[in-house]
């Protein structure tokens, strides 16, 4: 690519990260999106995404353009995590405020990415699976107490 088509299409470099992630790797975790019971397998669909991409995600966080992905991890755990919030509710047959399931989902986006952020830090070493089965201890259980209160 020239850089004279590359500046036709994209502004600068930050344009072009937030077109691969808004549109590549959007469309690579559309299946993570559907979660309820499987919230763990969505999980699992964004740490194999960041490690099929581990070079593009290392570079990108390790650079000026770390906040654009955090901006995109927060708003795939964010997406996430109100699917599942809304479904456990549906569950107990409750009536939960939107701005009670925001603030939940936030909380654990919060979290969730932190975490993300901590394992691309270092080298993404972990097994994702290991990091889902401790999420699903905390993720699993707060819900029901928050839920039934």
């Amino acid at each position: 690519m020239t850089r004279q088509t590359f500046y036709y299409h994209f502004k600068n470099i930050y344009e072009l990260i937030d077109w691969i992630f808004t549109n590549e790797a959007a469309k690579a975790l559309d299946s993570a999106r559907n979660v309820y019971r499987s919230w763990q397998e969505s999980f699992r669909q964004i740490f194999e995404y960041l490690l099929a991409n581990k070079t593009l995600i290392y570079r990108t966080y390790h650079s000026n353009a770390r906040e654009h992905l955090r901006k995109y991890l927060n708003g795939e755990a964010f997406d996430c995590l109100v699917v599942v919030f809304d479904e456990w509710a549906s569950d107990f047959n409750l009536l939960v405020p939107e701005s009670e399931k925001k603030f939940f989902a936030t909380f654990y986006m919060h979290a969730y990415v932190g975490i993300l952020l901590d394992w691309i830090d270092t080298g993404m070493m972990d097994k994702p699976s290991s990091i889902i089965d401790k999420l699903s201890k905390i993720i699993w259980n707060s819900p029901n107490e928050w839920m039934r209160k």
